[in-house]
């Protein structure tokens, strides 16, 4: 969770994955939510002390909440005060429905699958379904999904930029994993038999 101003300085800093350092900008132009989104993707990194592990082939899903809105309304505010060069080439982007997962997979070097979903209100549900469905087929070694959204609806305001409400997100690390193993698990499809554990 996360306010504006929060989420303001998390996007100078630079971040860091184990022992490198991604550059001071690689934030600078993000959406709050793609913000947010990486750094709670780097707390899970940082505490199950995966920082040496590697992502290369895993996938990333994304499912932000009204993605771009806060961005694009104050963008066209101040589009109208200093026209045209007032706005940055970066806007489209950061602002697409797939620059939430794009960036994760830049910032943890991941090629396999990265895509947004949703991007409406409630795009969280169809997280799940299509985390099962890239699962199933048993080809990703592991998926990222992380939803995000904000507490509150927020609406712009014609008298100039209010700040949004805070920010939200949670980041789930999907594995496949052997039966009996131990910690948590999430399982998709059918239920299996004893028969068909042994």
């Amino acid at each position: 969770r996360g306010s504006a101003e929060a989420i303001a300085q998390w996007r100078k800093q630079p971040v860091v994955i184990g022992a490198e350092k991604m550059p001071a900008s690689f934030l600078k132009h993000a959406e709050d939510q793609t913000a947010l989104g990486l750094m709670t993707v780097l707390r899970a990194v940082e505490e199950q002390a995966w920082q040496a592990r590697s992502f290369a082939d895993w996938g990333v899903i994304a499912a932000p909440n009204l993605f771009g809105r806060v961005s694009i309304a104050q963008t066209i505010q101040r589009y109208r005060q200093e026209g045209a060069w007032g706005i940055s080439p970066q806007l489209i982007p950061h602002q697409s429905l797939h620059a939430m997962s794009g960036t994760i997979s830049q910032a943890l070097k991941i090629y396999g699958p990265n895509f947004g979903i949703g991007g409406g209100p409630n795009a969280g549900p169809d997280a799940p379904l299509l985390a099962a469905a890239m699962m199933m087929d048993e080809h990703l070694p592991g998926l990222w999904v992380v939803l995000t959204g904000y507490e509150a609806e927020w609406i712009p305001s014609a008298a100039g930029p209010t700040p949004p409400p805070p920010c939200q997100a949670v980041a789930l690390a999907l594995a496949p994993i052997k039966i009996g193993a131990s910690g948590i698990h999430l399982s998709f499809g059918q239920a299996q038999s004893e028969s068909e554990i042994d």
